[in-house]
């Protein structure tokens, strides 16, 4: 049976919106979305995520229109920390299970459902950081702690010291994202 979740988020100031698909097949979770923003370096970008039924990355393809550029950008990882791609991009994100596109929420639930976290129990672990409209990737270490199980988490970037709470729903998928996001 196949498991269709929908959700559209906006940015804390309105200059950005997304909507998202997301489907849980059976065989594996696949989300896909688009983006658009009229901030100061206005952008449309879709993207694929594609999960085992663990919630680890297997797939991502990011395609933004920036000021009239086009870009791709695709990886495949074997669910473990291991990328393949035809540049140095692979290399410099290996150990990171996870991606995280700084354009939207929505790649907090891959951590959050794939590490299953109990009330103050947090996991320090390792993301590919696709900055977007830019698409530039790097590695970066970030912790998750619980503070309500199954309802709010803390999320810190430990190498620039930010630090952020949100609220997710019954599918982990995010409500609020203080200052940066909100699901409507």
């Amino acid at each position: 049976m196949v498991k269709i979740l929908h959700a559209r988020w906006i940015s804390w100031n309105s200059d950005s919106a997304e909507n998202l698909v997301l489907k849980e097949t059976g065989e594996d979770i696949v989300a896909e979305s688009k983006i658009t923003s009229r901030g100061t370096k206005p952008f449309a970008a879709t993207y694929t995520i594609v999960c085992d039924l663990a919630w680890h990355t297997r797939y991502f393809r990011v395609d933004l229109d920036s000021e009239g550029v086009v870009k791709t950008l695709s990886l495949e990882g074997n669910g473990s920390g291991k990328w393949s791609d035809s540049s140095e991009i692979a290399k410099s994100i290996d150990g990171a299970i996870d991606i995280d596109l700084t354009a939207t929420p929505f790649t907090n639930t891959l951590p959050i459902r794939r590490l299953g976290l109990d009330e103050n129990q947090s996991q320090e672990i390792m993301v590919a950081y696709v900055l977007i409209p830019e698409l530039e990737v790097s590695a970066k270490r970030q912790r998750y702690t619980c503070l309500v199980e199954n309802r709010r988490y803390r999320f810190e970037q430990i190498d620039d010291g930010f630090v952020s709470e949100m609220d997710i729903d019954e599918n982990g998928l995010v409500m609020t994202y203080s200052g940066l996001f909100m699901q409507v």
